[in-house]
């Protein structure tokens, strides 16, 4: 607990100001929830935080959902490092979601085998949902073979944002190298892809279309309306009625001939 107090006490550097803590050093010791409960309170103090790097610190299913709920409290944050902490449940997938806030995240000598590389890949992407924050992860020294790098494979057709996936030191084959090289080159999406990427660039639109402000009926228009002078309207009224007297006089005069196919009133 000393040593998680003192990260809000930022080093002093030469010149006598306080140094901005960028990546404070949490290795070697158990994290526990009471721990958690002080790094709540000592990382959002933290302006210019941008890694946090817990190796070997006995993270748990419990306490690593503990820890994401923090994360969203520190703005400046891209980077997490959870070396050396295996998970029985292989809750990782749960840190790189639709709402991920990293950019860089480090998952090495996890024990993470295919069932975790198939969460993980749909994490990344998948029909209804995809990760675009996420920049690298690696994967490398854990358990994953062909089956779980077809599984990661299938996460990236969809995913518009990752550009470095490390798998050095894992069981994939030839067949996994295959797949994974696949998704390297353009490959057409399926019918099932197509279907519902249209869906959901239906739905973006209708969003859009609903947040846009509503029009006002009594907005002015492009073209100024022309305006008649008082003078014009004396000259024309006289016009107009002459006109309409005239009409009367031709068609209810007695004695002139009735409209065609009609029959004659008198």
């Amino acid at each position: 607990l000393p040593a998680l107090a003192n990260l809000g006490a930022a080093p002093s550097s030469p010149s006598g100001r306080p140094k901005a803590t960028s990546s404070p050093p949490l290795a070697g010791w158990r994290l526990e929830e009471k721990m958690l409960g002080v790094l709540a309170k000592c990382l959002p103090a933290l302006a210019n935080l941008q890694a946090i790097r817990l190796w070997k610190v006995g993270l748990t299913d419990l306490t690593l959902l503990s820890l994401i709920s923090i994360l969203p409290t520190c703005p400046n944050l891209k980077v997490l490092s959870l070396e050396g902490n295996p998970l029985p449940e292989r809750s990782f997938y749960k840190l790189i979601g639709e709402e991920c806030v990293l950019a860089h995240v480090s998952l090495r000598n996890n024990d993470i085998d295919d069932e975790a590389a198939a969460l993980i890949g749909q994490a990344l992407s998948s029909l209804r949902s995809s990760n675009k924050t996420l920049v690298s992860i690696n994967l490398s020294y854990n358990h994953i073979t062909d089956v779980g790098a077809a599984s990661l494979a299938n996460g990236l057709r969809l995913n518009r944002s990752l550009l470095s996936l490390s798998l050095s030191h894992n069981r994939i084959g030839d067949e996994g190298a295959m797949k994974l090289a696949e998704i390297l080159a353009p490959f057409p999406l399926t019918h099932t892809e197509v279907v519902e990427r249209r869906r959901l660039l239906l739905e973006k639109e209708c969003q859009e279309r609903c947040r846009m402000p509503p029009r006002h009926s009594d907005a002015k228009p492009d073209r100024p309306s022309s305006h008649l002078s008082s003078t014009m309207l004396e000259k024309l009224q006289p016009a107009k009625a002459g006109k309409v007297t005239a009409k009367k006089k031709v068609s209810g005069g007695r004695g002139c001939p009735p409209p065609l196919g009609r029959d004659p009133v008198w």
